[in-house]
């Protein structure tokens, strides 16, 4: 009685409402700067998922001297190297197993991932999610530093969940500090053309999940078939994602013994 939900025909006009929708230059999409996750902000709208923050926003205290010392996006200073800072996240997570890899000899992992805090007291290095900064100093821009010009978005969720209710300062859950950095996927899915099932043959976390091409028939092609997320088709899934964490370790010494007995070339 009318087109599948899944059809080109809904799929035109629904792109052609989108387009219509987000041609203003009021709409645009956020990445929070302590969870990396991100939303959709509109300028015109008097409530957002995120907003925009200025870094230094009250004056935390004075000394004798006359030298001042700001928070930085609402948080003190000894609370934000505690709670935000890379060397307590190095400090806890940097290193779960005394054999196993440490991230201190891994920093260029956090190029992308970290920003120099300026107080008075001293500069403290964040991870986060800097991509989206903003200042009208174009030399601030290009540095990996922020100055009390700089414009940063921050999540609602992010920006409450920073204080408890006693006032006191914590965690946001979702922050990329809590153990949430996935850091960017290996360079040799994409130079490679690694197929899914290529991918799954070399993980050493399996998933399994059940799922279903809405389209397989039509275009016959295997969905395992195509580029690691680069799927040009719609996909739909059903049940649980179920992941079991194999013995990477064991693994990785049985490889390095004798030579397994794998196919190595070829169709096999």
């Amino acid at each position: 009685r009318g087109a599948p939900l899944a059809s080109y025909s809904i799929d035109r006009r629904s792109l052609f409402n989108a387009s219509q929708g987000l041609r203003s230059d009021t709409v645009e999409s956020l990445v929070c700067f302590w969870c990396s996750r991100r939303f959709p902000y509109r300028r015109t709208a008097t409530a957002n998922e995120i907003s925009w923050h200025n870094p230094a926003m009250t004056v935390r205290s004075s000394d004798d001297t006359g030298a001042v010392e700001y928070d930085f996006l609402g948080v003190p200073r000894e609370d934000v190297a505690n709670i935000f800072g890379m060397d307590s996240y190095l400090d806890k997570y940097g290193q779960c197993d005394p054999e196993g890899p440490d991230l201190r000899q891994r920093q260029e992992e956090f190029q992308d991932f970290q920003l120099d805090v300026p107080f008075t007291s001293g500069t403290v290095k964040v991870l986060c999610c800097p991509e989206d900064r903003e200042c009208p100093d174009a030399a601030c821009k290009g540095r990996n530093s922020c100055c009390p010009r700089c414009k940063i978005p921050v999540c609602v969720e992010c920006d409450r969940a920073k204080i408890d209710r006693e006032g006191k300062y914590k965690m946001p859950p979702c922050a990329l500090v809590n153990d949430l950095m996935i850091f960017y996927a290996p360079r040799e899915l994409y130079t490679k053309n690694v197929t899914i099932l290529e991918m799954i043959c070399a993980s050493p976390c399996l998933t399994s999940m059940i799922c279903f091409s809405l389209e397989k028939k039509y275009r016959g092609q295997r969905a395992f078939d195509e580029n690691v997320h680069m799927n040009r088709h719609r996909m739909g899934a059903r049940g649980n994602a179920t992941s079991f964490p194999l013995p990477w370790q064991s693994l990785l010494q049985q490889l390095q013994g004798d030579e397994p007995d794998l196919p190595h070339t070829g169709a096999a």
